[in-house]
């Protein structure tokens, strides 16, 4: 075999002793590098004794008679197990590994990373070698992680169950979500990464910016953007609230509340325009909130009146047959219809408008909207609105809950400065957690959660606590969470530690 190739077996074997590998283990892992490299008969015969087979003994001997491994005069850092003694110079070796190619280069990489895994002795200082090991062979970091997450894969020993329902995976990206909002810093796009890998990770279907525009009007954010489209929808509900001959004092108060202190020089530009080419510059999206807000202020005095009226028809004949309404639409179409509940049977036509052009799951769909009112401390009359919109009794589950949990979540990340979402965003979970989820998947979810605290580079304190508090939730064992951290530290490439304490509640 020439000294290129036998310099992948060389570094192989100098980890081994690195690691302190004991032998019965050495000879099994040759076994694995047979059939991993689909060494020829010949080479194999060299790593076997005659009678036994493979032998770790003669594997050493055939690496060390070898003289063709020459030191070099580039100097090579030192691996945290510092300059152990071996027949050749880690240097030279490294020197002759590098002429194999990237290809061979990132097999080694994989031989390295089961190496050490496999004696199960979760040894961390392992970790900071095999870093060494990549460093040394070059290689990008990126690949590195690739390899070890599809080392932990192949081996099962990622944490993931297959098996997993629906209602479990979920409730896994909440609390990652919920560990994300327990430091008081900002998340950023790292954060926003992760929990977007995570909820691919779990295969939850669902639109990460479905709820944005929602959050703003519950937040009354709609006119908070300085655009073109923003300004138009404003001018036409200007013009809506002065169409009449006596102009409500309480339209113009629900104008200054919901629209705030937006640029209104952008809005007198749209003034005198013509309203119905305006409504068509419109997008079919800026269009139904257009509808939606103008029905909203056409209320704010009790009535629709005969030029109100005139508009909202106008508003619905821009509308493509073939339009739908959006799940955000619809959910701020609720929270209208829900002020405004003792208009709705009177004003059908106009909230059926809605209702008709939303082809999503009305019912269930209807359920997230309540929680997300609650998200922002309003008191609602939702159980009559259900009930005068689809004419039955509503059922809320945890199931509904959790559902919201979920798909409030990427959107309300962006509100993280608002105290009042956030303080009833991690009370609701945390509640919800407290009476709905059992504890089998629980390596899982620490698992995760480790992964997404340390994106930062630190396990901060609040963070230590709230795995610590699911730990003792679950009735996780230190030794169960150390398989957790160590396989994590694996993963990322890094040491993890948690602090060290006494659960004093389970005592």
């Amino acid at each position: 075999m020439e000294i290129i190739s036998k310099s992948i077996f060389a570094l192989i074997d100098y980890s081994m002793d690195c690691l302190r590998l004991e032998y019965p283990i050495r000879e099994k892992y040759l076994k694995y590098l047979t059939s991993y490299y689909e060494l020829e008969e010949e080479t194999i015969r060299k790593w076997s004794k005659v009678g036994k087979g493979l032998d770790y003994y003669t594997f050493k001997d055939w690496i060390a008679k070898d003289n063709r491994f020459k030191k070099v005069d580039k100097e090579l850092e030192l691996s945290v197990y510092g300059d152990i003694s071996y027949y050749h110079d880690i240097g030279a070796i490294i020197s002759c590994v590098l002429e194999n190619s990237y290809e061979q280069l990132i097999q080694l990489y994989q031989c390295l990373g089961l190496l050490v895994l496999v004696d199960k002795k979760r040894i961390t200082k392992r970790i900071d070698y095999l870093n060494w090991c990549g460093r040394a062979l070059c290689l990008d970091e990126e690949d590195c992680a690739i390899i070890r997450e599809s080392i932990l894969i192949e081996f099962k020993l990622d944490f993931n169950d297959q098996k997993l329902d629906i209602f479990k995976k979920k409730s896994i990206f909440v609390q990652g979500v919920s560990m994300a909002l327990v430091s008081d810093e900002i998340i950023d796009d790292h954060e926003t990464k992760f929990l977007d890998h995570l909820s691919s990770k779990l295969n939850l279907d669902f639109e990460q910016d479905g709820l944005s525009l929602y959050l703003k009007y519950l937040t009354q954010e709609l006119f908070a953007e300085d655009k073109q489209s923003v300004a138009k929808i404003a001018a036409f509900l200007l013009h809506l609230i002065g169409c009449d001959e006596d102009i409500s004092k309480s339209e113009i108060k629900w104008f200054k509340k919901m629209v705030g202190p937006m640029n209104l020089e952008r809005v007198k530009q749209f003034m005198d325009s013509d309203k119905s080419q305006l409504l068509r510059s419109l997008s079919a999206n800026e269009l139904c909130l257009t509808y939606i807000l103008a029905l909203e202020v056409s209320l704010a005095d009790l009535e629709i009146h005969a030029s109100e009226r005139y508009w909202l028809d106008e508003i619905k004949s821009c509308f493509s047959p073939g339009f739908e309404v959006s799940k955000e639409l619809y959910f701020i179409f609720l929270s209208v219809a829900e002020r405004n509940l003792a208009f709705v049977s009177k004003y059908r036509d106009y909230f059926d408008f809605i209702t008709n052009k939303y082809n999503g799951h009305k019912k269930e769909d209807f359920k997230v909207w309540v929680y997300g009112q609650t998200l922002n401390d309003s008191k609602i009359n939702y159980s009559d609105l259900f009930s005068t919109l689809f004419n039955e009794e509503l059922e809320l589950t945890s199931m509904d809950q959790l559902d919201f949990l979920v798909q409030i979540s990427s959107p309300l990340i962006n509100y993280k400065s608002n105290e009042v979402l956030m303080r009833n965003y991690k009370l609701m979970a945390k509640l919800y957690f407290e009476s709905n989820v059992e504890g089998f998947y629980s390596e899982l979810l620490i698992c995760e959660l480790l992964k997404i605290s340390l994106i930062d580079g630190v396990i901060e304190e609040l963070e230590d606590d709230f795995i610590r508090a699911l730990q003792y939730r679950f009735s996780v064992s230190e030794s169960s969470i150390f398989d957790v951290i160590f396989y994590t530290s694996f993963l990322l490439g890094r040491q993890i530690s948690l602090r060290e304490r006494v659960n004093y509640d389970h005592l």
